[in-house]
């Protein structure tokens, strides 16, 4: 029947196309981890290249155990990224935990990290934060700083994060239960492996018997 091969076209183009992708997640990782070294980065403020860097927000601190926060309790708030006290783009919308004083404080929605390229020898600042506003979809603000003090900003969309390793490593953290990230590995998806058994490597198996049995009938 004409459906079956479908629906086996299908299946067997969505297993091929997360095996690929799955693949170019692999490779992008290898190759990254070879090329780079990276410091995360988790105190507030941070130094680099001879500069200062904090982020600022809306809510006070109040010690893990006072009112209402833990350490990990988070409330909606805004949040600012300064550099020697000036402001690096603009205030955004955020989710903040009170009860930390270090970068942990904005969760899913800052990040920083120190690459050295072991090939050049280079080493530059990246910091990533998640720009969100109510009821729309993400965008990720990477700015980077070379080690000459040289700053580069972009402002990239969920399917561009897999530009580059440290574009793709410091926006790891932020991007949540977003599925959009090109190259995205089926173990994004399934944590536990024999998952794979089914999907991709099942439905692969079944869509080509069932374009195979279609074209016979």
């Amino acid at each position: 029947m004409r459906l079956r091969w479908i629906i086996g076209v299908i299946l067997a183009a969505i297993s091929v196309a997360s095996i690929i992708q799955s693949f170019r997640e692999y490779l992008l990782w290898e190759r990254g981890s070879r090329r780079y070294d990276e410091r995360p980065l988790l105190e507030r403020p941070f130094r680099f290249a001879g500069h200062s860097f904090t982020v600022a927000d809306s809510h006070p601190y109040t010690p893990a155990g006072e009112g209402e926060y833990t350490s990990e309790a988070a409330v909606w708030g805004t949040i600012q990224v300064f550099r020697d006290q000036s402001p690096l783009g603009s205030r955004s919308r955020a989710e903040v935990r009170p009860g930390r004083k270090d970068l942990g404080r904005y969760h899913l929605w800052f990040d920083a990290s120190v690459f050295r390229d072991k090939q050049s020898g280079d080493s530059a600042l990246w910091m990533a934060r998640r720009i969100e506003a109510e009821g729309s979809r993400p965008l990720y603000e990477v700015i980077t700083i070379a080690a000459d003090g040289g700053e580069t900003r972009r402002l990239l969309r969920t399917h561009q994060l897999g530009r580059s390793y440290p574009i793709f490593r410091s926006t790891q953290f932020l991007r949540g239960s977003t599925f959009f990230v090109v190259p995205l590995s089926v173990l994004d998806f399934f944590i536990f492996p024999p998952f794979l058994l089914i999907f991709p490597g099942g439905t692969l198996i079944t869509g080509l018997l069932m374009v195979r049995s279609g074209k016979r009938t």
